[in-house]
């Protein structure tokens, strides 16, 4: 190619990008007129597990309560249960929301449910039962057709 042609060539790249730019067409049309892919399916990240909506139960949460704290409510050991009631900042834009409040003549409660733990949320349990000594923190899962429950 000579310098000339490559010139033109230039020239005309610069002229489309304009035109594209005054369209307000943006960088998809950019793409297109000059031949870029974007990478394949394979090289892409894994999309993140969805979180189910605010204020709404999962599956695990809904069969705790049903099954655990509706009886220990209608029992008379917990005056009363709220679920995502409660946001505790831990530090600087790290906060922490439990499943389950459930004030008892003696304490109140932390309860989070989990089918399976990742280290963020196990870190997170314990940072906030060393920081609010007056909560009772209790994790539950459900394994093999019992509850589990751990204490921090």
């Amino acid at each position: 190619m000579t310098q000339e042609e490559y010139s033109k060539l230039r020239q005309r790249r610069q002229q489309t990008n304009s035109a594209i730019t005054r369209a307000g067409l943006g960088h998809a049309a950019k793409n297109a007129v000059s031949g870029y892919q974007s990478p394949s399916k394979r090289t892409m990240a894994k999309p993140r597990r969805t979180q189910p909506a605010r204020g709404k139960m999962n599956k695990t949460e809904q069969r705790y309560y049903e099954e655990v704290l509706q009886p220990l409510l209608h029992s008379g050991q917990g005056l009363d249960i709220k679920f995502e009631g409660l946001k505790l900042r831990l530090a600087d834009k790290t906060f922490y929301s439990p499943d389950f409040i459930v004030p008892t003549e003696h304490c109140l409660e932390i309860h989070e449910v989990k089918g399976h733990w990742e280290d963020d949320a196990r870190v997170k349990i314990k940072v906030a039962a060393a920081q609010f000594p007056w909560m009772k923190f209790i994790a539950i899962q459900h394994k093999k057709g019992q509850w589990v429950t751990e204490e921090f």
